[in-house]
């Protein structure tokens, strides 16, 4: 970040008995004229107001008046309070984990394993371990002589789940410039992804649902958002047994928070269709007061409430050697009908050949005994 001429004139850890609660010391200058003491704590829960007055009276007694208190965690607002409280010849810059993730992403500071990652799914995806025989196939600029182990990439994860929303920040602040302001189209989808192994966790998104394939399987559920050129935009993973329909408000929620668009269509599919989404997406409103837009597509005969309203046209869609493509009013929407012809004689063939196949016998049948 600057400091020191060398690498090795950046500072020195302390972190010992007796030390008065500093674990290090950072040099200004090339000299070590002015200094910045640090404390750095994995917390597993808030930091309160007792450790900060023990690093600053810490600090008074070793006569600095710079200090740096960094936690993987977050900070009370008494302990920001006692911070903000400190005499004004001395500062303390409090650092939490969401900041830390930040800092580290900026400067590049312990993510190899996730920039070998990232890297990896852009040329040639693969699984961990694939990771690691690709790695011996490829040079990357930057990457450091130490060899990457399995447990490095393992461990990049967790540190990304770990600080997940300073993560998002960094990524939403980065795609902000890429996005139209004026008119953002997003499409946003969810499919299934199937996991292996029996084990149970605390919190496991590893549930048993209804699969892409039609079957239940343990399995997440995968929610992604992308523009209409394909540039994602969010992801978030879901228990494996979520209705789909219960995730596109909170999803675009987030989507209007990050983005600050004048305009957003948001575009999904038949999953996501339900008479309570239309009520709350009509009811969303973007940063500027406007309403957000959609675009839903549904198969008309899955939904009892458009039965009476296509009926005159079923009949014109029965004979049809073309496509049909007409415009009908609904609940003060636009329902916009499309019948492909071609599209209708396979979906109806593949009905009828999974109604034969369940319909089939599961045993043979043998002829009576004489």
């Amino acid at each position: 970040m600057g400091y020191g001429r060398r690498r090795e004139d950046v500072g020195r850890t302390v972190g010992q008995s007796g030390d008065g609660g500093v674990d290090g010391i950072i040099n200004e200058d090339p000299l070590g004229l002015d200094t910045i003491y640090l404390q750095a704590k994995r917390w597993k829960g808030s930091v309160g107001e007792g450790p900060i007055r023990d690093f600053v009276g810490a600090l008074d007694l070793k006569g600095v008046k710079k200090g740096v208190f960094l936690t993987t965690s977050h900070y009370t607002p008494a302990a920001k309070a006692a911070v903000e409280g400190i005499r004004s010849d001395k500062k303390v810059l409090l650092i939490d984990g969401a900041h830390l993730a930040c800092l580290m992403i900026e400067h590049d500071l312990g993510c190899v394993g996730g920039r070998v990652m990232v890297f990896n799914r852009l040329c040639n995806p693969d699984s961990k371990l694939g990771v690691l025989r690709w790695l011996e196939t490829v040079s990357m600029p930057g990457l450091s002589s130490e060899p990457i182990e399995h447990q490095h990439l393992l461990r990049a994860m967790d540190a990304l789940v770990a600080q997940q929303a300073g993560v998002d920040k960094v990524v939403s602040a980065l795609l902000r410039p890429l996005v139209d302001q004026d008119l953002a189209v997003v499409f946003y989808d969810m499919t299934t992804i199937r996991t292996e192994g029996l084990s149970r966790q605390d919190g496991d998104v590893r549930q048993y649902g209804m699969s892409k394939e039609g079957l239940i399987a343990r399995q997440v559920m995968l929610g992604v958002v992308q523009t209409a050129d394909g540039l994602p935009l969010y992801h978030e993973i879901f228990e494996g047994n979520t209705a789909e329909v219960s995730t596109l408000k909170p999803i675009i929620g987030k989507i209007v928070q990050r983005y600050p668009v004048k305009r957003i269509i948001a575009v999904a599919d038949r999953g996501l269709l339900s008479i309570d989404n239309l009520a709350d997406l009509q009811a969303m409103k973007l940063p500027g007061g406007q309403p957000l837009e959609f675009i839903l597509a549904v198969p008309g005969k899955r939904y009892s409430e458009f039965v009476d309203l296509l009926a005159p046209i079923e009949a014109q869609c029965a004979n049809a050697q073309q496509e049909v493509l007409t415009e009908l009013s609904w609940n003060q929407l636009r329902l916009v009908v499309a019948h492909d012809p071609q599209t209708a004689t396979e979906a109806n063939t593949q009905r009828e050949a999974s109604r034969v196949r369940h319909q089939s016998p599961i045993f043979p049948q043998f002829p009576p005994r004489a």
